[in-house]
């Protein structure tokens, strides 16, 4: 995979992006929000790959497993209207599925395609227990964490906005009550954050 290559992704990312704007300004915030987390993942993704200083073919590898981590929220989204994988579909095999219909890794070496399509089907399953591929295993990693760190950035801007300009989908279906949300931070972290990938 080459430069150019991710380019062709990132402009094949805002393009589809496009395509669930609608006139519905409650929708495409929840739109919005995931296109901007995407970005910020990105960013996260680039420096996690510097700091642990990994070669030119794995930082491109985990800047198109940042990419398209999320892919598969945008169709849940439009179809479900929530990004509660428990009530609707698992968002990691719907973004791989996605990616593999659409034709969008196609010119990527075949081994390439497969390493990136395994990290975008399990970036959000409960353990990485039965990854044996050390390469996967890695962007794996790498991806879940550059994810939370701007988890943490979307709930606490969330709960600083005024309720009419909110996301509705952030919220999980949970009500704001900080008890509530207290409890469920707490088993989050104690289960280890499985789950909440945004």
């Amino acid at each position: 995979m080459q430069h150019e290559d991710l380019k062709r992704f990132r402009t094949w990312f805002k393009d589809y992006c496009l395509t669930f704007y609608s006139s519905n300004e409650a929708d495409n915030r929840n739109i919005r929000l995931k296109e901007e987390h995407t970005f910020r993942v990105c960013l996260n993704m680039d420096e996690l790959s510097e700091s642990i200083c990994l070669d030119a073919k794995r930082r491109l590898l985990a800047s198109v497993v940042a990419l398209f981590h999320d892919l598969g929220r945008f169709p849940q989204y439009a179809k479900y209207k929530t990004f509660r994988d428990s009530v609707s579909v698992n968002h990691g095999l719907l973004g791989a599925q996605t990616l593999i219909e659409n034709k969008t890794l196609q010119n990527m070496p075949e081994e390439e395609q497969a390493m990136v399509l395994d990290v975008i089907r399990f970036h959000n399953a409960y353990t990485l227990a039965h990854v044996d591929n050390p390469d996967v295993l890695l962007l794996l990693k790498l991806v879940r964490d550059a994810d939370k760190l701007d988890i943490w950035e979307v709930f606490t801007c969330y709960y600083g906005m005024p309720h009419f300009e909110r996301p509705t989908a952030v919220a999980l279906g949970l009500r704001d009550i900080p008890d509530t949300l207290m409890r469920y931070w707490t088993a989050l972290q104690k289960r280890g954050l499985p789950g909440s990938s945004t």
